[in-house]
């Protein structure tokens, strides 16, 4: 018997997709629910102006929204205007009136342990965009939406600091650069006087997935996050994750039929219709109609055989899962 004839099979496929979209909705709206409390992370150089006219902008921005902790990321203190900017900093969460509501604290980037100097080497490169990570990392775990400024550090740290939001980010986070005037900067002053003497820059990030990366394998990365297999997995599982709803989403039941058919069985519309007791003319509509879908959905437009090629390579490892199910 054709294992996809048959009709508990497919009503289990059926089910399993929905299932599974109803588990991950569920999941996203809980986490969604509860994050109305915050992390500010900001990425530190010799401008500790950078960080609080930062929060400030943030708080601004969003005054319905706590911010639970400030996070400072920076290179090692055994720079004088790194140790200066870092003393500063402390200083002013602890005296200012408006800075002394939000927990101060300070991660230091290390290589074996060892704060670092510049970021010139893999290591440093590793090092950097992994504390950035983890940083962010955490606050997800916590429920917590993050606040992510780049504008301080070296252009290196802004870099990764991005990778990383890329890595973590779902809705409700943000990454931002911090914009003023040269001459209001160059006053160093830690507060604005007035809000329109900073400006917050958003910087667009795409999530790799439409699910909280944090449910995902990302809560636990690989020893190197600068692996190109790391990120080569990612895509293909985003790939696949769009494959699964489009399979649920866009898909009659029927279509899903003569879709399994193909990429199980192959075969000639004919037989194809002999074997899920279909007319040739009823399986040649809905292949039809799943190319057009397809192509709405991924931009291929193929013709021919290659579209039967490109429908058993894209889904033949759904297929397989379902059957190992």
């Amino acid at each position: 018997m054709c294992l996809i004839c048959d009709t508990s099979f497919a009503i289990q496929v059926d089910l399993l997709f929905k299932f599974r979209g109803v588990d991950r909705q569920m999941e996203e709206k809980r986490i969604m629910k509860s994050k109305d409390d915050a992390v500010y992370i900001a990425t530190l150089g010799f401008a500790p102006q950078v960080v609080t006219l930062g929060l400030f902008a943030v708080q601004n921005r969003f005054p319905d929204q706590k911010i639970e902790k400030v996070v400072v990321i920076h290179t090692s203190l055994s720079i004088p205007k790194n140790a200066e900017a870092v003393e500063t900093l402390r200083n002013a969460f602890h005296q200012n009136e408006f800075l002394s509501d939000y927990p101060l604290e300070f991660k230091e980037i290390l290589v074996d342990g060892k704060p670092i100097v510049d970021i010139k080497t893999t290591a440093e490169v590793e090092a950097t965009l992994r504390t950035i990570f983890e940083t962010i990392r955490d606050a997800k775990l916590q429920n917590k939406s993050v606040h992510l400024n780049v504008s301080g550090g070296r252009k290196t740290m802004s870099i990764f600091a991005v990778v990383a939001a890329q890595l973590l980010f779902d809705e409700g986070d943000h990454a931002w650069h911090l914009v003023s005037d040269l001459d209001f900067m160059n006053t160093k002053a830690l507060l604005p006087e007035k809000p329109d003497q900073i400006q917050l820059v958003p910087i667009p990030i795409i999530p790799w997935s439409d699910v909280a990366p944090v449910l995902t394998g990302l809560a636990s990365p690989p020893p190197s996050l600068l692996s190109e297999e790391f990120y080569r997995k990612l895509y293909e599982r985003r790939r696949q994750r769009a494959l699964e709803i489009f399979v649920m989403n866009e898909l009659t039941r029927n279509e899903r039929k003569v879709l399994w058919e193909v990429v199980l069985h192959g075969g000639s519309n004919r037989e194809i219709a002999k074997r899920l007791k279909k007319s040739p003319r009823t399986v040649e509509h809905q292949l039809q109609s799943i190319y057009r879908k397809f192509k709405r959905s991924f931009g291929v437009s193929l013709q021919g055989k290659l579209r039967r090629e490109l429908l058993v390579r894209e889904f033949s490892p759904i297929v397989a899962k379902m059957r190992a199910r």
